[in-house]
């Protein structure tokens, strides 16, 4: 509804803030809390079109960042929609398949070059500095 969608979104995105976008995070956690967020916002659905565009997009580069190249282009329509329909309910398992089957980890150094790429200096730095990487 979208009367939701401001409280909502700020509830999303404060709680990936607070978990500090996954980036310290076992790579089987990245992808469940990449999972969970990619179900919030496709139950968020703040525009009438391209919503599984932009949900895509955003996922792909943040997981980019926590050192995982995901590619959601490859999986079927179909199964992606079941998928996220599923999700809605709370059952995340046919997403989680689809997220770690089209995915693979990436080097810190790719990881690193990533977060370069789409992250702030400060946010660079306060990462190096706090998990030591």
């Amino acid at each position: 509804m979208p009367e939701y969608i401001d409280s909502y979104s700020k509830e999303i995105f404060d709680k990936l803030k607070k978990e500090k976008y996954f980036i310290k995070y076992t790579y089987d956690k990245k992808i469940n809390c990449l999972v969970e967020l990619f179900a919030d916002n496709n139950a968020l659905h703040p525009f009438r079109e391209g919503n599984g565009r932009a949900q895509r997009e955003f996922i792909e580069s943040l997981a980019k960042i926590n050192g995982i190249m995901l590619d959601l282009t490859q999986i079927p329509k179909m199964d992606m929609i079941i998928a996220s329909h599923d999700s809605i309910n709370g059952n995340y398992e046919k997403l989680i398949t689809m997220f770690k089957n089209n995915s693979t980890q990436l080097s810190l150094e790719k990881q690193l070059e990533y977060i370069k790429i789409y992250c702030s200096k400060k946010f660079l730095n306060d990462i190096i500095k706090e998990f030591q990487i």
